[in-house]
C-alpha cells in the first residue's frame, strides 16, 4: 500500500511520540527520603564517668568548623559556651570567635543526663540545655536519639559534620579534651536509612584513661 507523504509524516510523529511517552515514564527518578531522627552510638574502653568527665557530640553544617583539640595539638580548653577560660589562656571573646561561631549545636552527656544545646552561640547571651534521655545504668556504652528538627530547625542541611570529643572536666581545673574522632572530618547525609558503620578510632591499648578512651562509634538515620 502507497501512502501519502503528509500521511507517513503523521504517522512517524506518533511513533515518536509514543516512544518519547513511553521511554520517559521507564526514567522516573525517586527523589531521596530526609530523615527526621538521628541515632548515635559511642563505646568506651572503661565505664562512663560522667562525673569526672564530659562526653560532647558537636554538630556543624561547614567542613571547616573548630574544636580545641587534645594537648599537645592544642592549649586551649574545652568548654561549654558561656564558661570561664582558666587565666592566662585564650579569651572568652576568642572562644566564641574561633570555635563555637563554627558549630550548630552540641549534645553533652553527664551527671545532669543527655542534654542538647542549640546555637548560633553569641558572646554575653545565655545558651539554654534541654534534656533529651535520663542516664540509666552506666556502662561503657553512651547513646541517644534527636530529631534533626531539634538542632536545625525546619531547613535540615544536605550534609551534617560532626565531632565526638572526651573531656576530663574537674571542678575549678583545667578542662582537658582527651579523644575526638577527627581528624578525618565525618560528615553524614540526612537521608533516611543513612548508616555510618562502626570506626575503630583508638587501640583499646592507649594510654588514655579507658572512660575517656572512644574505641567505636556508630551514625543511623531513620
Amino acid at each position: 500500500m502507497n501512502l501519502q507523504p503528509v500521511t507517513r509524516i503523521w504517522l512517524l510523529l506518533f511513533a515518536l511520540t509514543i516512544l518519547l511517552t513511553s521511554g520517559c515514564s521507564r526514567t522516573v527518578t525517586q527523589m531521596p527520603t530526609r530523615s527526621n531522627e538521628l541515632k548515635m552510638e559511642i563505646e568506651l574502653n572503661g565505664t562512663a564517668d560522667v562525673q569526672n568527665n564530659r562526653y560532647f557530640v558537636i554538630f556543624s553544617t561547614t567542613e571547616s568548623y573548630q574544636i580545641p583539640l587534645p594537648p599537645p595539638n592544642s592549649l586551649d580548653e574545652f568548654l561549654e559556651p558561656g564558661d570561664d577560660p582558666q587565666p592566662g589562656t585564650t579569651t572568652k571573646e576568642g572562644y566564641y570567635a574561633k570555635y563555637y561561631s563554627t558549630w550548630s549545636g552540641y549534645v553533652v552527656i553527664d551527671n545532669f543526663g543527655y542534654t542538647f544545646v542549640k546555637g548560633p552561640f553569641l558572646l554575653n547571651t545565655q545558651a539554654s540545655r534541654e534534656t533529651i534521655a535520663n542516664l540509666g545504668d552506666l556502662s561503657n556504652k553512651l547513646s541517644f536519639i534527636i530529631n534533626l528538627e531539634t538542632i536545625f530547625g525546619s531547613n535540615i542541611p544536605n550534609n551534617v559534620y560532626f565531632d565526638i570529643v572526651t573531656v576530663s572536666y574537674p571542678p575549678n581545673l583545667k578542662k582537658v579534651p582527651q579523644d575526638i574522632i577527627s581528624p578525618p572530618t565525618y560528615k553524614f547525609e540526612t537521608i533516611s536509612g543513612t548508616i555510618l558503620p562502626k570506626s575503630d578510632v583508638d587501640d583499646p591499648s592507649s594510654n588514655i584513661t579507658p572512660s575517656l578512651n572512644i574505641i567505636n562509634w556508630t551514625v543511623t538515620l531513620e
